[in-house]
């Protein structure tokens, strides 16, 4: 059996339901030691690794998750890091449109929050009720220890009033999805580089749907396919076969925030596809600003609005 044959027969995309793919590529996991393949949805372009690996390969992985960021990139989520993501959310959050004030005295909530940076970004903004989210214990337990934080059971997400009773402004929830967390109950949400994780990645959306107040905001920020994948093929970046199961397409999120009743406030696309120290430092420069112009980048943020 071909590839595309293998595909044809059990493919379904998370995102838009499409039934056809055709093989993009084949690249080798450095942890796991196994060959991934990667195919491109025809409807709506979204670049997806079939079969899905082991969900306890996977479980195994997230827990040892910042040994081995550590061991292929020297300085993840270390401290000196801090200041370059408060920046960049800075920048994503001004290009969005997305007001700040909107922090303060709202409920925040961060699916993917890793060693929990981002949530010391929101409380430095003024957010006073703050919950993270992550599947890895180890990283849940570092940020418990960086910041005023609780780690609490996932079965007390249903009652926020309660949750937030006390002096502290952050919680933390060992969990994988936002299921539990009661409907309504969500002013802005946030996931950075996370939904391209999710074997489920439309489940997510409807989560997102299901706890967002009315007019509450989804920040949304991807690696997204198009025209530097296809260029630099199976040497793409965000090609990462023990961490990327379903990486989108612009398309593809269109696709599910309609079908969850999301309106799109705004979009913006930046990154060339050149890693620093790949190329000379003003080639670089180049391509970045030209991918950010001309909307052409592979990663995307979305500023999301449920209607």
């Amino acid at each position: 059996m071909s590839k595309s044959d293998e595909a044809a027969s059990s493919f379904l995309c998370p995102y838009c339901g499409g039934r056809k793919a055709r093989f993009f590529c084949n690249v080798s996991s450095k942890i796991n030691r196994r060959n991934v393949n990667y195919y491109v949805c025809k409807k709506c372009n979204a670049v997806i690794q079939f079969p899905y690996p082991d969900k306890k390969i996977v479980s195994e992985y997230y827990e040892t998750y910042f040994e081995i960021k550590q061991k292929l990139n020297a300085g993840y989520l270390t401290e000196n890091q801090y200041d370059s993501l408060k920046n960049e959310r800075d920048k994503t959050f001004a290009e969005l449109g997305f007001d700040k004030k909107r922090i303060k005295n709202r409920l925040n909530v961060e699916l993917g929050c890793a060693n929990g940076f981002f949530l010391r970004y929101l409380e430095e903004s003024g957010a006073v009720h703050i919950l993270g989210i992550d599947t890895s214990r180890s990283l849940l337990e570092t940020a418990q220890q960086q910041l005023k934080a609780q780690i609490i059971s996932e079965d007390l997400l249903h009652d926020m009033n309660n949750i937030f009773c006390s002096s502290e402004h952050i919680r933390l929830v060992c969990a994988s999805s936002l299921n539990g967390i009661a409907q309504n109950s969500v002013d802005n949400l946030y996931m950075f580089h996370l939904m391209e994780h999710s074997e489920e990645p439309n489940v997510l959306m409807r989560q997102a749907a299901y706890i967002l107040k009315k007019d509450g905001i989804f920040v949304l920020e991807v690696p997204v396919s198009g025209a530097v994948s296809s260029f630099f093929h199976d040497k793409w970046r965000f090609l990462m076969p023990d961490e990327h199961l379903n990486i989108p397409s612009v398309r593809s999120v269109k696709i599910l925030a309609k079908q969850y009743c999301f309106s799109i406030r705004s979009i913006i696309r930046f990154g060339s596809g050149i890693t620093a120290g790949t190329a000379p430092r003003m080639i670089k420069k180049i391509a970045d600003t030209s991918a950010k112009a001309f909307r052409f980048g592979d990663r995307a943020a979305f500023l999301l609005i449920k209607t």
